[in-house]
């Protein structure tokens, strides 16, 4: 808890995101309240995930372009922090220099003993590799050995080191506000907020709007009325990837544009309910599947064949 307020004191102090602003916390027990506490503003506005899918809703100057433009605009503010390491941010007092530190530590489900650091990293690859060493310790699956192999097609080389951002841990429009014209005016639920590779942190492309890459997600969303098809979010993350160039001066769009690739990697290594799903989705991208989408590389369809056969 102390570390998340370290980083959003240090977001908010640095960029003009629209944070709530924390008046005060305790991280302690001895307090009124008897527990944990933290004190912050209110945002005023309509949740996205209210209105995304309501077309009534979008209509005369409210627009998702506009919209994506604005959540781009804030992305890119806070693309601009930049570190050398992935970790999370620390400070060991109110004079001391920041530096980026470990996650916490995985620890023992009984005695609490920690059984595993974690980071800081230096590269992409390394942290991408600690996770799944993890996983692959802990259980035997053939989607772990397939995500090993697409771990050296999926992580592009371009963005493997310093420097990296913050990204917001939760990315989804729940968390997300618009005010009355359409445009963000609120991002909420920061706790974890950790520096993360370049195409997770900042850049990475807002969940909703990659939910076809999650088939047991997205098997629940279309169930739901006006719910985006495979071609309005393929249009949607074009749109966004626009918006991310225009904001950034044609400096970050690469990053974005392909960043649903890696988030999707690693929910399938990290998230076990939705590993199977993910791993085929990105097997059929890899292998050049009818139904991969966005771009790929193409191995002969015999092989291709193959080795998709192993994640059925």
């Amino acid at each position: 808890m102390e570390t998340d307020i370290l980083s959003l004191k240090y977001i908010m102090s640095q960029t003009s995101l629209p944070i709530p602003r924390i008046h005060g916390y305790s991280c302690e027990d001895n307090n009124t309240l008897g527990h944990p506490y933290t004190l912050m503003d209110k945002i005023h506005g309509t949740r996205l995930i209210d209105v995304w899918n309501d077309p009534a809703w979008w209509t005369g100057e409210r627009s998702k372009e506009r919209f994506l433009a604005s959540l781009a605009e804030a992305m890119v503010e806070l693309a601009s922090l930049e570190f050398d390491q992935i970790g999370r941010l620390e400070r060991p007092g109110p004079d001391a220099p920041y530096h980026i530190g470990p996650f916490p530590p995985r620890r023992d489900a009984n005695s609490g003993e920690v059984v595993e650091p974690r980071g800081p990293y230096n590269s992409t690859y390394a942290y991408f590799s600690h996770e799944l060493s993890f996983e692959r310790r802990k259980r035997k699956c053939g989607e772990l050995a397939m995500l090993q192999l697409f771990m050296g097609a999926l992580l592009d080389a371009r963005f493997d080191s310093a420097p990296f951002s913050f990204g917001h841990p939760d990315f989804d429009s729940q968390n997300v506000f618009v005010d009355d014209t359409g445009r963000l005016v609120g991002l909420i639920d920061w706790d974890g907020v950790s520096v993360l590779p370049r195409q997770l942190g900042a850049l990475t492309y807002p969940n909703w709007l990659t939910v076809d890459w999650n088939p047991t997600m997205y098997d629940y969303y279309k169930e739901f009325p006006n719910y985006d098809t495979e071609e309005e979010l393929h249009a949607y993350r074009q749109m966004y990837t626009k918006c991310i160039r225009a904001a950034s001066g044609g400096r970050f769009d690469a990053i974005t544009r392909n960043s649903h690739l890696v988030s999707t990697l690693y929910l399938a290594i990290t998230e076990i309910v939705c590993m199977t799903g993910m791993t085929f989705r990105l097997g059929e991208f890899i292998f050049c599947s009818t139904a991969a989408t966005d771009r790929g590389s193409c191995l002969p369809s015999s092989i291709a064949r193959g080795l998709l056969a192993l994640l059925k």
